[in-house]
């Protein structure tokens, strides 16, 4: 029979709740509650051969939906906090993010302290729980049936509400600040209660729904089909994925060099993708973060820029795929092309670098990317005519040197 183990820490921290959930028999078989601070009990008997799934309380996080301009291409749940700074206490370094919705150029995050979460974690080790699967208490509540600009799920419990807000936002309401809170939403709120409980001078429309009994108990049915908001490796570490190959590990300074190539604007085209002070600071952001992947030994007062350089002159600039990306070559023949602008550079394994660019025209770009050294095969990506611009990514690949010539 395959079961599952669901545990829900408080928000104090003080206990857990647990429930077994039984996949042949589709209900919750078992559910208790564990002191964090005395000796196993039951739960001791719950934890082997079933899977864990941890359901953590929405007011251990911060929920924030960003906007992100176009030119930024690679969606990462930490490139995407950067635009979160300035909303937030801590430092962005501090917080685990998750990507829990991306659609067109706006994303929903949810971030929580890694030294939080990692206290979390080691205190549910000890009871043999480890997580297959991380789940948000309150984005398990149901929705409201009625589609509305905007929604709600409350339900009562303890000394508060459990509230879900949207589609990707949640948080927990004490009894102290309630009122405050129900009464300040707008007219247009279409909330969902589950439970016949009463929402203090809330003035919109509430739909009911049969209350849920103990949440522990309906979490796991509300859960089955949802992949979790992230899963962690057995080590308690992520494994970079910059780093998650051979193949990529021989890339690396080919990369030092691009990174280089884009924050120090060799090529006159590229101004386009960091002319606005607050796109140059999320590069320089993002550079200083790789650098630290790259190369874990670099002094943390040194400056990337110009550590990424000197390491430059101690490897050799070659994959075993035979690639050589040459800025210098590449920058030169771009100061050629004033018209083509660098919109974004990236990397893919089977593609090579790809070169995302604007110009009035496509023949424009296509002259750049015949302009390209003959060690190089360069073809293009899809072309996106607009009224005043036509965008394309020119791709290039190093041409593998082979014994007797060239191929």
């Amino acid at each position: 029979m395959s079961e599952s183990l669901f545990v829900r820490p408080d928000s104090t921290g003080s206990f857990f709740e647990w429930a077994v959930w039984s996949d042949s028999q589709r209900r919750v078989t078992e559910a208790g509650m564990q002191s964090l601070t005395e000796p196993a009990g039951e739960i001791a008997l719950k934890v082997s051969g079933r899977r864990h799934t941890i359901i953590l309380p929405a007011s251990f996080y911060s929920f924030q939906h960003v906007s992100y301009p176009k030119k930024v291409r690679r969606i990462s749940p930490d490139v995407l906090a950067l635009f979160c700074e300035g909303r937030v206490a801590s430092d962005i370094e501090s917080f685990r993010v998750s990507l829990l919705s991306a659609k067109g150029r706006e994303a929903d995050l949810a971030m929580i302290g890694k030294e939080f979460l990692k206290n979390i974690f080691a205190r549910l080790a000890d009871f043999g729980i480890n997580p297959d699967r991380v789940l948000i208490d309150a984005l398990l509540l149901p929705l409201p049936d009625e589609p509305a600009p905007e929604i709600m799920s409350v339900v009562r419990e303890c000394s508060g509400f459990l509230v879900r807000r949207g589609r990707f936002s949640g948080t927990y309401i004490d009894d102290s600040w309630a009122s405050a809170f129900f009464s300040g939403l707008s007219d247009k709120m279409h909330v969902t209660v589950l439970g016949e409980d009463e929402l203090p001078d809330f003035r919109g429309k509430v739909q009911r729904k049969p209350g849920l009994g103990r949440l522990i108990e309906y979490f796991p049915g509300a859960s089955e089909k949802k992949k979790g908001i992230y899963q962690e490796a057995p080590s308690g570490k992520k494994r970079s994925s910059i780093l998650k190959n051979q193949m990529f590990i021989e890339w690396i300074p080919a990369i030092v060099m691009l990174l280089i190539f884009m924050t120090a604007g060799v090529v006159s085209g590229i101004t386009g993708a960091v002319r606005f002070d607050r796109e140059n600071q999320f590069l320089k952001s993002d550079i200083a973060k790789r650098a630290k992947i790259l190369f874990p030994n670099m002094p943390s007062s040194a400056d990337p820029m110009s550590y990424l350089r000197g390491q430059l002159k101690h490897r050799p600039v070659m994959s075993s795929s035979g690639f050589l990306l040459s800025m210098a070559e590449i920058s030169g023949i771009f100061r050629g092309f004033p018209d083509v602008k660098v919109q974004s550079i990236s990397f893919d394994e089977t593609r090579g670098f790809v070169i995302h660019v604007s110009a009035p025209d496509y023949a424009s770009i296509e002259r750049l990317g015949n302009s390209m050294p003959g060690s190089y095969q360069v073809s293009f990506g899809d072309v996106k005519k607009g009224d005043k611009e036509t965008e394309t990514d020119i791709i290039l690949r190093r041409e593998v040197q082979k014994e007797g010539g060239r191929r």
